[in-house]
Order: C-alpha cells, then structure tokens, then sequence
C-alpha cells in the first residue's frame, strides 16, 4: 500500500535536524529492507511558514512503517493517508451494489 505522508519537523528540536538526518541516512542504507520504500522522497512545502514535507511510502507491512515513525521521534511528526488505486476504488463501489 502507498501512503501520502505529511511531515512536520519539530521546530523545538531544530538543533537536532542536522544529527538525525545524518544517522537516518546510516541506518536507512545498511537497513533499507527494514523501512518502506520510498518512490517519492520528502520534498518540502515552499509556501509554509513551518517546516513541512511530503512523501509517498509504499509497504504493506505496518512494522517498516512503525520503524520509520518511531525512529524519527520526536523531531518529525506525521500523518499518514493511505493511496487506494482507482481501479480498486470504483471496484469496491461497483460491488456495493450487491450489497444495498
């Protein structure tokens, strides 16, 4: 499953971007199997006056996203929106009708 993430560096901990990002990048490329994958990495919103971001993660294993999340704690918060592909999203209505 794909999900839209929203991301939001804590500003309270900005002295810790730096650092984090860094053992991010160690972690993530010894261990990449243990996280989603990323087909559309953090770009961040230019018309925000916060430090926000967006990606696309694609998993279909809740613990690789759990990982993800607890590991940038607490200097990320997020939000997570789960991508349904069209086809299955008017699949899923056209069999509604069978059920109404």
């Amino acid at each position: 499953m794909k999900y839209l993430v929203l991301a939001e560096l804590n500003i309270e901990h900005r002295d810790k971007w730096p650092a984090k990002a860094q053992k991010w990048a160690e972690v993530h490329g010894k261990h990449a199997d243990m996280f989603p994958e990323f087909p559309m990495g953090f770009h961040f919103f230019a018309n925000s006056s916060k430090a926000k971001a967006m990606a696309v993660w694609d998993t279909d294993d809740p613990e690789k996203v759990a990982r993800k999340l607890q590991f940038m704690l607490p200097e990320v918060s997020y939000e997570l929106i789960p991508l349904i592909p069209g086809d299955d999203w008017f699949k899923a209505y056209a069999s509604l009708g069978e059920l109404k």
